[in-house]
């Protein structure tokens, strides 16, 4: 998914702190090489921020993250995958440079896990 793309799905009313907040998260999940992020992390990401009840906001995750084939579980690399989207959206919530700088260095190791 590209910034436009994740931007425009994100609602184009949301507040100029909103739309830090968004724009942090996707740098943050998004590939150096080609600036396109995990739709799928990206979707968990913003869903565990939600309003909806945990029990709602992990089977989101799981059915996005989820392996063909095995619903309601998730391999090696979907737990590391789902990890690198919480940990990016709470890292990012507070504003604080800090908490984003954990953020990308929680996205990088949960990556290097997966692989």
């Amino acid at each position: 998914v590209g910034r436009a793309e994740w931007l425009g799905s994100c609602g184009a009313s949301a507040t100029p702190e909103a739309k830090t907040y968004f724009n942090d998260v996707f740098d943050a999940l998004a590939d150096a090489d080609d600036e396109r992020a995990d739709g799928a992390e990206l979707c968990v990401a913003a869903s565990l921020l939600s309003g909806a009840r945990k029990s709602e906001k992990l089977a989101r995750a799981f059915d996005v993250l989820g392996e063909d084939g095995d619903a309601g579980a998730l391999g090696v690399e979907g737990v590391a995958r789902l990890l690198r989207a919480a940990l990016c959206a709470v890292g990012y919530a507070s504003h604080d440079a800090e908490h984003g700088a954990l953020a990308r260095a929680a996205g990088r190791e949960a990556a290097a896990l997966a692989d």
